[in-house]
């Protein structure tokens, strides 16, 4: 069960934001699973499928392990919520959604949730890369005036300035 903590694993994030996901996730994720595994159940059946029942089989899977806060996005990091990859889903499960479905504005509304926290989070990042950021030094000169030149070089030509 996906809760306010699990989703606060990103320190941008605010406790109102968190639970309006948390909120809107726990609305919809019955309904996105059960839309799945009808999407899926037809598709297998079909003689030329119209989608990937493989893409949508892990969409489903990945979709369990965000709503139990497992997910992990490669091997090395620790298992948690992401608001990106649950937007990602979200997306998938919309596309293969009817229009007629009554679970789609609750779909919707989660989606918009979580583009509004990849807007925050991205700008936070973003602020924090360019103060990390050290000032440029410009480079120092490499072509050389005639006027630059060393002494030796402006005796032996000649040149008097």
């Amino acid at each position: 069960m996906l809760t306010t903590e699990t989703v606060r694993t990103n320190p941008t994030l605010s406790e109102d934001q968190a639970l309006r996901v948390a909120e809107l996730w726990t609305i919809a994720y019955p309904d996105m699973r059960a839309i799945l595994d009808t999407v899926i159940k037809a598709q297998r059946s079909a003689e030329r499928p119209t989608v990937e029942v493989a893409r949508l089989e892990t969409v489903r899977r990945e979709l369990g392990q965000l709503h139990r806060a497992t997910f992990k996005s490669c091997t090395r990091s620790a298992g948690g919520f992401s608001h990106h990859y649950a937007l990602v889903h979200v997306q998938e499960v919309l596309d293969v959604t009817s229009n007629g479905n009554p679970v789609k504005g609750a779909l919707h509304r989660l989606a918009g949730e979580l583009a509004d926290l990849e807007v925050v989070v991205n700008a936070a990042a973003s602020a924090y890369f360019k103060a990390r950021k050290e000032p440029v030094v410009p480079a120092p000169r490499v072509d050389r005036d005639p006027v630059d030149r060393a002494d030796s070089e402006q005796t032996e030509r000649g040149l008097t300035r």
